[in-house]
């Protein structure tokens, strides 16, 4: 939909976060690193022969080719740490703007004359989120810091710049490609959105078995809509597409069709001792 590529964009940050965290906090992270990639790698490679039987999506079409930009971000990653030194972080990022640019100018601001390898690659100011999260984790201290320190401002900031760019999205919005100008309001928007999660997570706990619960399977499920959609679409031959009753199913059987490659997933990740290991969980 209209807000889908801020829930791509979280995707990114996440990834970047998540990444950057622990390896400057878990020593030897990189000796294991493959393991991170197959974790992403292996529910696409599954879901995309899924796909191949469903008819739905491949593996550049239906929205889940963000995918595609994260495995590429994470072999960078891999590789400026391993070559770069104390520049790691610094190549990392201009490497994701570099991206970022020539995504918006070879793949999203022409979606409709797409072909070739642009078909797989694309999320130009979705993408630049990842070096978000790869600066939130190195400057997490410092960060907090500022947020703490100017709240009320940057709280007051960010609603107005989210409610003035909101209202220039609405009148600039292009269906079938993304301007330069919905580019740049869509990376500060989400910027803002941001420093308001940012601001709320340090005041409010974000950790109940509920949430924890919707993170751990939150990947499945949007690796699994775009199936769910077009399987759906064409049990109702299109009659109720635009229902609330076809929303409530697709949002029902995508969590059911997660929650049940979650247990898959962690089924094959049983230890020796036939339990689950607690880091999978």
């Amino acid at each position: 939909g209209t807000l889908h590529w801020l829930a791509v964009s979280f995707f990114f940050m996440s990834s970047g976060y998540g990444l950057t965290f622990s390896y400057y906090r878990k020593p030897g992270y990189l000796n294991t690193f493959y393991k991170r990639i197959l974790s992403i790698a292996l529910p696409y490679v599954l879901i995309g022969i899924a796909s191949v039987f469903t008819q739905a999506i491949d593996f550049g079409c239906g929205g889940i080719f963000f995918v595609n930009v994260i495995l590429l971000f994470y072999a960078a990653f891999y590789l400026c740490h391993k070559l770069c030194g104390k520049y790691a972080d610094a190549v990392m990022c201009i490497i994701i703007i570099l991206y970022s640019i020539s995504a918006q100018i070879f793949c999203d601001s022409v979606m409709q004359q797409r072909e070739g390898i642009a078909l797989y690659f694309g999320w130009g100011n979705q993408s630049i989120a990842f070096a978000w999260g790869i600066l939130a984790a190195k400057y997490n201290d410092r960060i907090k810091r500022i947020l703490t320190g100017y709240k009320k401002i940057l709280q007051g900031l960010s609603f107005v710049g989210i409610g003035i760019l909101g209202y220039l999205y609405i009148q600039t919005r292009n269906i079938s490609q993304v301007s330069w100008t919905e580019y740049f309001i869509r990376i500060l928007v989400f910027v803002f959105v941001i420093i308001l999660f940012l601001i709320f997570s340090m005041h409010y706990k974000i950790g109940n078995k509920a949430s924890l619960f919707i993170g751990s399977i939150s990947y499945y499920v949007f690796l699994f809509h775009g199936n769910v959609i077009q399987t759906v679409r064409r049990m109702i031959q299109n009659y109720f597409c635009n229902s609330a009753l076809y929303m409530l199913a697709v949002i029902i059987l995508s969590i059911a069709a997660a929650c049940i490659f979650r247990v898959i997933v962690l089924f094959t990740q049983k230890g020796k001792n036939g339990k689950y290991n607690k880091q999978d969980r």
